[in-house]
């Protein structure tokens, strides 16, 4: 097909977007009982198709999801409620494989932060891609080298007036994170015998 015809095709969807929906959903129902028929018979090359395309228009999909969200917010939460309850089991695991990979790590940061900056009236600015930015780069807790069970920790506290920006996170693990609270850096590693890591001494001043 070449590009002549693309764009024409793509320009009569758009005007015509109404009555082409019209025509696919009365269609759809004038031939049901065949399009479960062949539904049923082509499971797998329907999963491979509908994978290939999520791949191919990652960003178109998200946006359209975003949008069907808005636009049908109580109708995807009831629906979301439902499968909870007829579901417990699959919702459980797939909890628990979000949360232990990477992505379901790093939101949960995010969501965890922006709780607590919001309850000290502080903007959290940080994105996704801040958040695993400072992760690298101290790569183990910044106090005691641990490499398991890491979070962030705020070197001001926010309830010392500090702010929920990148300068002010440094990584800690879930053990000297409470340890420390909002007790001050200095204070709470001499109290601990250890050094202050060189990562804060650096990012304090541009606090």
């Amino acid at each position: 097909m070449n590009e002549y015809r693309k764009d024409y095709l793509r320009k009569y969807r758009k005007r015509n977007k109404k009555r082409l929906l019209e025509y696919g959903r009365r269609y759809y129902q004038e031939h049901k009982e065949e399009y479960k028929k062949w539904r049923k018979e082509n499971k797998e090359y329907i999963k491979e198709c509908n994978k290939k395309w999520r791949e191919k228009n990652k960003v178109r999909k998200k946006l359209g999801d975003r949008e069907y969200f808005l636009n049908n917010r109580k109708k995807v939460n009831e629906y979301h409620k439902k499968y909870k309850k007829e579901n417990p089991k699959r919702v459980s695991e797939w909890y628990k494989k979000y949360n232990g990979s990477p992505k379901g790590k790093l939101n949960f940061t995010k969501q965890n932060h922006l709780r607590l900056s919001k309850k000290f009236g502080n903007e959290f600015k940080l994105s996704q891609k801040d958040i695993k930015k400072i992760f690298e780069r101290d790569k183990v807790c910044v106090y005691c080298g641990k490499s398991r069970h890491l979070e962030l920790d705020h070197i001001v506290p926010l309830s010392k007036g500090g702010k929920s920006i990148f300068n002010n996170f440094v990584v800690a693990c879930r053990y000297c994170n409470p340890s420390k609270s909002n007790k001050d850096v200095f204070e709470w590693c001499k109290l601990k015998g250890i050094e202050i890591p060189k990562v804060i001494l650096k990012l304090l001043p541009r606090n």
